[in-house]
């Protein structure tokens, strides 16, 4: 497991509560993948190039797609999780597509968050795995966060959904 640069607080990262197993597998994978970051232009990420090929990225620039949506399917995918990943997954709101939507105030370390970009009404957004609520912002672990794989704030109002994986 990757050593994470802050404190998690109360969070027990290697606590499986039976509701969310299935997120904190994903959370587990992403945390393997801590780190990996974007490279504008012709010197893409290999590591990073290849998972977006994996996928079907047919381009040769890293810093061309985003790949949040890419990235929580790759984690899935790595959790063993293939048959649940929503249709369109590349899009961060087909993640809207779960089942078992909670509430942020039952928020799980772990559960998948969906958030609106732009428009709250429009096709943008971003999704990321729950860490923890700190006042209005909420942590969250995801791809293509400041052009990484990593753990960042995001504003509470800008929540479109938080959904569980199934079991």
């Amino acid at each position: 497991m990757a050593i994470l640069p802050f404190r998690l607080g109360s969070c027990a990262i290697n606590h499986f509560d039976s509701k969310s197993y299935h997120t904190m597998k994903v959370l587990t994978e992403l945390l393997k993948l801590y780190g990996i970051a974007e490279v504008a232009g012709a010197k893409s990420n290999p590591e990073l190039l290849k998972i977006m090929q994996q996928h079907g990225y047919k381009g040769a620039d890293d810093s061309d797609l985003a790949w949040c949506g890419l990235m929580m399917g790759e984690a899935f995918r790595r959790a063993g999780l293939n048959d649940i990943i929503p249709t369109g997954y590349l899009s961060a709101r087909s993640w809207l597509k779960l089942p078992y939507p909670v509430s942020l105030e039952d928020a799980e370390i772990g559960d998948i968050v969906i958030f609106w970009r732009g428009s709250q009404d429009g096709w943008t957004g971003h999704v990321a795995t729950y860490i923890n609520t700190i006042g209005q912002f909420i942590n969250v672990c995801g791809g293509n966060q400041s052009d990484r794989i990593s753990i960042s704030p995001y504003d509470k109002s800008k929540i479109l959904g938080i959904r569980k994986a199934p079991k």
